[in-house]
Parts: C-alpha cells; sequence; structure tokens
C-alpha cells in the first residue's frame, strides 16, 4: 500500500468542493420532494443544534449539495428543467453568488428548512448566515435530477411523489431523445428497482382524482392498493368500448368518465366495508375476473338491458357511504357523543370526514334530510 500511495497517489473519497456560501445565495427550485413534515423538520433542526459548557453552535455532518453554474449554464439548466417540470423558471428570480455565479440547490431541501427554522428562533438573519455547501460546478441538468433522486435516502421521499418523478423522467427522456427509455436505463440512472419503475409508472396511468387518494385517505386505500386498480381501469375501458360496439348509448358518457365513476366506486365500497388488506386485494381482483367475463358475454344491445350511467352508481355508492358514516357516528355515540370515550369520538370522527370526503356532495344531502331533522 506505501508502494502504491508514492507510484499512484492517494484515492480520495468524499466532497471535494465544500465552501461556505451565503444563505440567501442557495438558489430553491422546484424539485422531486413536495411535501415536507413540520414535525421532522423540527427534530432535524434540534440535530444541528450543539452545546457545551454553555456555549451553543451549528454542525451538519451531511452538507447541502448544490449546482454552481455560470450565468450561460445557469439559463441551459433552466430550460431543461421547465421541460422536465413542465413549467417556467426565469434566471432573472435567482440570487446570483459574489462571483456571479448562481447556485441552485440539488438536494438539502429538509436541511435548509431545518437552518431557517434555527435561525428564526434565535433571532439571526439570512444574511449574516453561511452555509458549507457542496458545490457541484458545470453540472447538467441531468445529472443533477439523478444526484437529487439518489441523495434522498435518509427521508425518503412519499410513493405518489417518487411515482411522478419516475413518470417526468420517462417523458422527459422520451421527447428529448425521441425513443422510449426502457425500464432498465431509468433504474440504471436512479436506483430504483426495475419493479418500482413499473409500478410508478402504472399508478401515473390512473385518473388525478384517484391518485390523490393515497394522500387523503392514505390509511385504507394507500399507493401499494391503489396501484392495484390500474388493471381494473384498463378493463372498465374494453368493456366500455366492447358495449360501445355492440350499441349501447353510455348513456352520452365519454370513455374517461365512466372508467374514473367506476375506479371510485370501488374507492368507496373499500372505505365503506372497511377491507383489510387482503380483502382489498381480494375484491379488486374479483372486480378484474367479473368484467373480462362481461367483455367475452356482452352481446347487441338487444339482448342487453342497459345498465344505470355511471354517474348515477357513483353517487348512489357516495349516498351510501354517507349513511354508513354517519350510521356508524350515531351508533358508536348513541346520539350523545358524552357516552363514548375521547380517544373512540376522535377515530370515528376522523372516519366521517374522509367518508364526507369521499361521498360529498351526496354525504351533504344526506345530513340534511337525516341529521337536522332529527
Amino acid at each position: 500500500m506505501k508502494e502504491y500511495r508514492e507510484s499512484r497517489g492517494f484515492v480520495e473519497f468524499g466532497p471535494k468542493n465544500t465552501a461556505p456560501v451565503p444563505l440567501p445565495a442557495i438558489n430553491e427550485i422546484e424539485q422531486i420532494r413536495k411535501t415536507y413534515d413540520p414535525g421532522a423538520i423540527t427534530e432535524l433542526a434540534t440535530s444541528i443544534v450543539h452545546e457545551e459548557d454553555g456555549n451553543t453552535w451549528f454542525d451538519m455532518y451531511n452538507p447541502l449539495l448544490a449546482a454552481c453554474l455560470t450565468p450561460e449554464e445557469a439559463e441551459q439548466y433552466l430550460k431543461e428543467h421547465a421541460a422536465f417540470h413542465k413549467g417556467s423558471q426565469s434566471i432573472d428570480n435567482l440570487t446570483p453568488d459574489d462571483d456571479g455565479n448562481y447556485v441552485i440547490l440539488i438536494s438539502g431541501h429538509r436541511r435548509k428548512r431545518a437552518i431557517e427554522q434555527l435561525l428564526s428562533q434565535h433571532g439571526i438573519a439570512p444574511e449574516c448566515t453561511l452555509v458549507n455547501v457542496n458545490l457541484r460546478r458545470g453540472i447538467t441538468f441531468e445529472e443533477a435530477l439523478v444526484a437529487q433522486v439518489r441523495e434522498n435516502t435518509h427521508e425518503k421521499v412519499s410513493p405518489t411523489e417518487t411515482a411522478k418523478y419516475i413518470e417526468q423522467l420517462y417523458i422527459y427522456l422520451r421527447d428529448k431523445e425521441g425513443a422510449q427509455p426502457t425500464y432498465r436505463r431509468l433504474s440504471m440512472m436512479t436506483g430504483i428497482s426495475e419493479g418500482i419503475i413499473s409500478t410508478a409508472l402504472r399508478f401515473q396511468r390512473l385518473p388525478e382524482s384517484i391518485q390523490k387518494l393515497a394522500t387523503t385517505h392514505g390509511d385504507i386505500l394507500p399507493y401499494s392498493t391503489l396501484v392495484k386498480l390500474e388493471p381494473l381501469m384498463r378493463k372498465r375501458g374494453e368493456l366500455y368500448k366492447k358495449l360501445l360496439s355492440l350499441g349501447q348509448t353510455m348513456d352520452g358518457e365519454d370513455c374517461e368518465t365512466y372508467v374514473e365513476n367506476h375506479l371510485h366506486i370501488v374507492a368507496n365500497t373499500i372505505v365503506e366495508d372497511l377491507l383489510g388488506a387482503k380483502k382489498r386485494n381480494h375484491y379488486i381482483e374479483q372486480q378484474i375476473r367479473d368484467l373480462e367475463l362481461r367483455i367475452i358475454n356482452a352481446q347487441p344491445s338487444f339482448d342487453l338491458i342497459a345498465e344505470t350511467s355511471s354517474g348515477a352508481q357513483r353517487k348512489t355508492s357516495e349516498t351510501r357511504l354517507g349513511k354508513t358514516a354517519v350510521s356508524a357516528m350515531r351508533h358508536a355515540c348513541r346520539d350523545d357523543p358524552r357516552n363514548m370515550p375521547p380517544e373512540q369520538l376522535a377515530e370515528l370522527e376522523e372516519f366521517v370526514a374522509k367518508a364526507k370526503a369521499l361521498a360529498t356532495p351526496a354525504v351533504n344531502g344526506y345530513e340534511q334530510e337525516s341529521l337536522l331533522s332529527a
């Protein structure tokens, strides 16, 4: 080893361009992480503070990672950023450093927020703050994108945000290169497995209103369950086209509306029956099998009884869900909330709120008829 060091020099690991940067010169632009847990930020801020013998100082073991770009490089970076995020970002909105370069944050957004929280708590002006940053000079947007997702290891980006990022990367590369990138290439770039990439792209095919349920009702309609609705969505689309070809008018509903309404009916049923993970999966699989049989057995319209419009079916399921939520609260309370322990009341109120979010406006109409007249 001594001979190796003398003949070839040392091999170095770790940041090689760490430098103090004024906090106001660290520019944030849109990135893959969209949500931040305030409690986790506070916990992170606490870990940065060190005290000994009455002295207080701040320290971070892991520096922020940022691009350090000339004005020309920054313009190109922002152009590719706009193509990826389907937006626009002007260099005029960025703050240059003392050398006229632009420092754009790649990863460490949570740490930066923790720093800002500490400054506020201790009455320190951002203008008087230097932050040690690992600067990547001349880095391209694509390289920064890959570094960003690989750096999000401690506090992982949510599955829904990761799915959106993967879809954006897929479209970005497809449009830039004129060919669809393979799952293997996306995996090699991001360090994310091909299986997760495939699942993420299936999730992104779902209607946006269904995707949002992973955020608003993630306890009973988590990402892993909603992904399983994607093949159900495709089968509903096949049935719509088959029935349309056989002469059904579908009450004037287009395929997108028809499919989205039926996906919400399935979601409402899962919430209404409080199905566990295994039962949720079994229920969705059964729905797919039933649709496959309907597609095979579909006959010309004179042999069919036209089904109720998907919109009417969805409204019925929402009303039923609203009734279930209100009935659950009434039964547990015996019409008097004082009969319930506070923690049980809180759980039921949360269930009712979630049911109302899914069932609105149908549940509101039911409440007016049922609750207000009681």
